[in-house]
């Protein structure tokens, strides 16, 4: 018995001792920390499982809600109408395209985002609705918070890519991306924008429209 804990103290020792946190820390091009970054971390072998969980994109208050989520590549994302109307909600990208309709209380889950690349989805119906899907191709990601920090650890190490995203950076610096050679010890990532970020659009209407009738 004593031999069987010791053993596997050993392995959880090794699987700690071979890990690696990333702390990156993004400013803006005024040098005020920038939370909502899409952070997402790719190192040449990756042995990690992916992730499985599956994550939720909202209709509510005739928006989406979150505006930007992140998932990996295979990973289920489920579609949930939570205002009284219909919505139609669509993503003309070209490897991750789909429409369809979605009515009040119903749930519609999708499996289709196999490919890597940024999904800007609409609603046919309601066209002041904009959301963005980023699907990447690794399980380690995470949102910099709102002192523009991320941390992420990770399992494999060796050469990476720490890469950021979001769809209101400039078109200059739309994705923005270091090499490290990722080792057992900490690492931080700097980064700091050359030209400002733009503001979220407000997913209003300035009309009183609400429902097609038998759409």
């Amino acid at each position: 018995m004593r031999l069987n804990y010791l053993l596997l103290l050993n392995i959880l020792m090794m699987h700690y001792a071979s890990a690696s946190q990333v702390t990156v820390e993004i400013l803006s091009s005024k040098g005020k920390p920038l939370g909502g970054i899409a952070v997402f971390i790719t190192p040449e072998l990756i042995t990690k499982s992916p992730r499985q969980a599956v994550i939720t994109i909202n209709q509510k208050d005739k928006a989406f809600a979150p505006y930007l989520s992140i998932i990996q590549r295979g990973q289920e994302v489920e579609f949930s109408n939570n205002d009284d109307i219909t919505h139609h909600i669509f993503s003309a990208s070209r490897q991750n395209n789909f429409s369809f309709k979605i009515r009040q209380g119903q749930n519609h889950r999708s499996v289709s985002f196999d490919q890597p690349g940024s999904v800007s989805m609409g609603c046919n119906v309601h066209d002041w609705m904009t959301g963005h899907l980023l699907v990447v191709d690794t399980p380690y990601f995470e949102f910099s918070d709102e002192n523009g920090i991320a941390v992420l650890n990770i399992d494999d190490l060796g050469e990476a890519t720490v890469n950021l995203w979001h769809p209101q950076l400039s078109s200059k610096e739309t994705s923005l991306q270091k090499s490290f050679t990722l080792s057992d010890e900490s690492t931080t990532a700097h980064f700091k924008l050359k030209h400002p970020i733009s503001e979220i659009p407000q997913q209003t209407s300035g009309d009183e429209f609400d429902f097609l009738d038998d759409y």
